[in-house]
């Protein structure tokens, strides 16, 4: 499954396009290691639909240069080129999202436990069919063509499968998470990430203690504590967390 969506973000006053491109597929880490240094499995996964890879080059390994060229369906050309500063397997491996990148999070923590260190899932929307029946939720009625309307059987049956909250990974194969909500939020109630997290600590208690959920109870909501300072701090909590996953101690 593959999906892209393009967002508008504003640094500094500027405002940039940038696009976002999620692949999930099924395959174990070592194919997907194998298809970020390979060419020939680069330029036949990685291309969102439509789009094709002519060529790719790869010097894999520490300081070499790697380089894409990308063709849209209407034909033109994208090239991106960079540099391996470092090479590292699924073992120094985080993943973050907010919100829909929550619900992503929760996907992939299900669905790939063992292809990351750790897992920050923010303001995660996690229980995916009980929040689609609610029309009562603001943003609900909105979104059910984008994530798929529960009161039709068939995509009530896709919603399950893909529900956060519906398919906690198996005991034993978690990587650390950590979960945040805001008691003020409205987009995504705090009981939402609440909840999964105190089903994954259910179905999974000797990996409880690696599952940390903070709440956000002052004036903040949807994207973390209001006002700049309590912003940095909050960005820190976070950032701090991530290192020492990746035991990053200086």
């Amino acid at each position: 499954m593959a999906r892209s969506k393009a967002t508008k973000a504003t640094a500094g006053g500027v405002s940039a396009k940038r696009l976002e491109i999620v692949r999930i597929f099924d395959a174990s880490r070592v194919r997907v290691f194998e298809m970020w240094s390979t060419p020939a499995h680069l330029q036949m996964w990685s291309a969102p639909n439509g789009f094709t890879i002519p060529d790719a080059r790869m010097d894999f390994r520490e300081g070499g240069s790697w380089y894409a060229h990308m063709r849209s369906p209407g034909g033109e050309d994208h090239r991106v080129h960079g540099k391996y500063l470092e090479i590292v397997d699924g073992a120094r491996i985080v993943s973050r999202g907010l919100s829909a990148g929550g619900l992503l999070q929760g996907a992939v923590f299900n669905q790939a436990p063992d292809r990351w260190r750790g897992v920050v899932a923010e303001v995660a929307f996690v229980d995916v069919v009980t929040t689609m029946l609610d029309a009562s939720i603001p943003l609900t009625v909105n979104e059910w063509d984008e994530w798929g309307d529960p009161r039709v059987r068939e995509q009530f049956d896709a919603m399950l499968a893909y529900s956060p909250y519906d398919n906690p990974p198996p005991a034993g194969s978690r990587p650390d998470l950590l979960v945040t909500g805001a008691v003020h939020d409205t987009r995504v109630l705090v009981h939402e990430p609440a909840k999964w997290v105190a089903r994954l600590r259910e179905t999974d208690p000797e990996w409880a203690p690696q599952c940390l959920f903070r709440a956000e109870t002052g004036t903040g909501s949807h994207v973390g504590p209001s006002g700049r300072l309590d912003h940095l701090a909050y960005e820190a909590d976070v950032a701090t967390w991530l290192l020492d996953r990746l035991g990053v101690t200086s």
